[in-house]
């Protein structure tokens, strides 16, 4: 069989998904075609490194228990500082009017 027709089937081949005839005729020419086969070794250490990915993405993405602390974290942070903010705003304007007095 012709390479250009065995790469066209290196994906579906990688996936499990033609018959057991073409199965068989694309081993065949694996045998006798190291460039098709190191072909079809690079699209499945491609497809593993792919996966490998995409599980360590799953366990980075916060769970739901963690978005609820960090939402009650930033909620209280956020209260902190607007407290803060009205705690140096009234002690700018008393020491204006402090400074005011002495006039």
């Amino acid at each position: 069989m012709k390479c250009f027709l065995i790469r066209d089937l290196l994906p579906f081949y990688a996936e499990g998904q033609v018959s057991k005839e073409t199965k068989t005729v694309i081993e065949q020419h694996f045998k006798e075609c190291n460039h098709c086969r190191e072909l079809y070794e690079s699209i499945t250490d491609y497809s593993s490194e792919l996966k490998e990915s995409a599980e360590l993405i799953e366990a980075w993405e916060p769970k739901s228990d963690d978005r609820e602390f960090w939402r009650k974290y930033y909620s209280s942070l956020y209260m902190k500082n607007i407290g803060l903010f009205f705690a140096v705003l009234f002690f700018i304007i008393e020491m204006v009017r402090f400074v005011k007095s002495f006039k």
